[in-house]
């Protein structure tokens, strides 16, 4: 059975996420411009809705390309630390800061979402 996130920590994961996606953009947009910004941000943005773990209460249960847990929270970690890496690498350092301190306290207060996922090995479709 998945763990329960409650909508406290689910709207504290969504600030996190839209930050982290910010934070992104910002960086290519400052080394290559806005062109890549967008382009960016896009492919970010499918990648994350794309992968999923089927019935993960975090996501809505829902996953077009389902991934075994592992796969999924190496994604989620790599998709925030490189949102926390653009917004410093851009001079925004208090966010940079802030957004990965409440990752890390997200994660640790949905600790068991993070078992459930390093337990959820299969990809079944159904």
């Amino acid at each position: 059975m998945p763990p329960r996130i409650s909508p406290a920590q689910l709207a504290l994961r969504f600030g996190i996420e839209v930050t982290a996606f910010f934070g992104i953009s910002a960086v290519t947009n400052a080394w290559w411009g806005r062109g890549a910004a967008i382009a960016t941000l896009v492919a970010a943005g499918l990648v994350w809705s794309t992968f999923n773990v089927k019935d993960d209460p975090s996501r809505s249960g829902r996953a077009p390309v389902p991934v075994p847990g592992g796969v999924r929270l190496t994604l989620e970690v790599a998709v925030l630390c490189s949102g926390v890496a653009g917004l410093y690498l851009t001079h925004r350092y208090a966010i940079a800061i802030t957004v990965g301190a409440l990752s890390v306290v997200h994660y640790a207060l949905t600790w068991s979402r993070v078992t459930w996922l390093l337990h959820r090995e299969h990809t079944d479709r159904a």
